[in-house]
């Protein structure tokens, strides 16, 4: 068994059709151009009865359409295109914007909710949330590959239960959620690594894909390996059908606009997400450090362990280490990496604190 599953793209994933009309506008014009796109194709329709300068979120959503409108046989198509691509250019760096942005807030959330769990409050809730937000993320970060559901997930869930089931019973449920967390991430890690590769390759695979249109004359088509190429199949398609080296052209100057685009808000995603991991670890670590530091003191000192004072902080880096772990996870890949960190900070996490998770 083996689903893909095509997660939302929230972002980016509606600028292909704006790319598609750029490439066909200055040869079809714009209402043609428009037609048998889904999004564009609706607000052509409005914008034959929108005046010149509109206002609203209607306008500002179809001002591609609009600036195509008025420059509509008056120019040439060169500089008909070189209008359309700077309009292009400008959405893109909106979106690239809006992504730096929404994931600036997810981290800042990630950083409150593992203080808060590190103090010891709300852990498990803070824990809850911490997952929503990495959520939040992979439908934020443009879609470079397609997650699988496979024979792997069914073993990696049955083994992680059955786990967690014999921690909980011989240990405490602190452990079972680290271990069947890391087991569940360790079975799923060859199909992480596969699409980590898929991930690296996608800008040289598309921009190699367009180019041959132009250098040779049965050119490699796009594959459908992710939502992002699976999006620009059509943008490739027009651009062999109309195959002058002029439009093909334009179709290469677009492409590599928007791969630029979602290179940049990928490496984002790895920086935010590893500032996630490092900031819930060094939370973790540095309340670890606390708790024993006061232990020490008390053993050295003979004084008395304030226990009622320390007694959720334990409890508190656990959830921390492992909410951000795998909100972290999340942000850079998806669950499966979330998971797979997850477990292995809270296994780092019990193990320097079990004796005092439950006491």
């Amino acid at each position: 068994m083996r689903v893909r599953v095509r997660l939302p793209d929230l972002v980016l994933g509606q600028r292909v059709e704006e790319l598609v009309f750029a490439l066909k506008a200055p040869l079809l014009g714009w209402r043609e151009a428009a037609g048998g796109l889904p999004r564009l194709g609706k607000l052509a329709r409005l914008a034959l009865f929108m005046p010149r300068s509109p206002y609203g979120p209607m306008a500002r959503r179809g001002r591609l359409l609009l600036m195509a409108r008025s420059l509509e046989g008056g120019a040439s198509p060169e500089a008909y295109f070189q209008q359309l691509l700077s309009e292009v250019r400008f959405n893109l760096s909106q979106d690239a914007e809006a992504v730096d942005q929404l994931l600036t807030v997810m981290l800042t959330g990630v950083i409150a909710l593992g203080i808060v769990a590190s103090l010891g409050f709300y852990g498990p809730l803070s824990l809850v949330v911490m997952v929503l937000v990495g959520v939040g993320a992979m439908l934020t970060i443009p879609r470079a590959y397609y997650p699988t559901i496979d024979d792997a997930d069914l073993m990696g869930l049955a083994l992680a239960v059955g786990v967690g089931i014999a921690a909980a019973r011989l240990v405490d449920g602190y452990l079972a959620l680290a271990l069947s967390m890391l087991v569940y991430g360790s079975l799923k890690a060859p199909s992480l690594i596969h699409d980590v590769r898929l991930v690296a390759g996608l800008p040289t695979r598309v921009v190699a894909s367009f180019n041959e249109v132009l250098t040779r004359p049965n050119p490699t088509p796009i594959r459908d390996l992710s939502p992002i190429e699976a999006g620009l199949m059509r943008l490739w398609g027009e651009a062999r059908r109309i195959g002058a080296p002029a439009f093909v052209g334009f179709a290469n100057e677009l492409v590599l606009e928007y791969i630029n685009t979602v290179r940049g808000a990928l490496n984002l995603a790895l920086a935010y997400g590893a500032l996630t991991i490092g900031v819930g670890g060094a939370l973790g670590a540095g309340l670890m450090g606390y708790i024993a530091g006061l232990i020490h003191q008390s053993l050295t000192t003979q004084a008395p362990l304030a226990v009622p004072f320390i007694s959720n902080l334990p409890q508190g880096a656990f959830y921390s280490a492992v909410g951000s772990g795998v909100a972290g996870g999340m942000v850079m890949m998806d669950w499966r990496l979330g998971s797979l960190i997850g477990g292995a900070l809270g296994l780092a996490a019990w193990l320097t604190l079990h004796a005092l998770l439950t006491a």
